[in-house]
């Protein structure tokens, strides 16, 4: 099985389900208390396998977007010590941060 984040219109972003669930979950976490959070949290206990950003209000799509870009990938590094298939999911993490508008875009 596979999660789906779509980025942008068009733009879509698919792992294993456990990586997808990962994002989710820390990006929840990372969120905080609040009703982006609690929409994140909905589509991990329910295994909805699908986050669109753009569903979410503007305010919570620059903050989505900038915990993805500046948070993912180090936070992974950090959490995922050693196990096999490491790399790839950090390479896919990594595939996902491209995949993020800069703020300027």
């Amino acid at each position: 099985m596979a999660g789906t984040v779509e980025v942008g219109e068009g733009v879509r972003w698919s792992a294993a389900s456990w990586l997808f669930y990962w994002v989710v979950r820390t990006l929840a976490e990372e969120m905080g208390e609040d009703a982006a959070s609690e929409r994140l949290k909905e589509i991990d206990n329910e295994h909805l396998g699908y986050l669109a950003l753009d569903e979410f209000p503007a305010p919570d799509i620059s903050a989505l977007r900038g915990l993805i870009r500046n948070r993912l990938v180090n936070r992974a590094e950090r959490e995922w010590l050693d196990f096999d298939g490491r790399e790839s999911a950090l390479g896919a993490l990594r595939d996902l941060v491209g995949m993020i508008p800069t703020p300027n875009d």
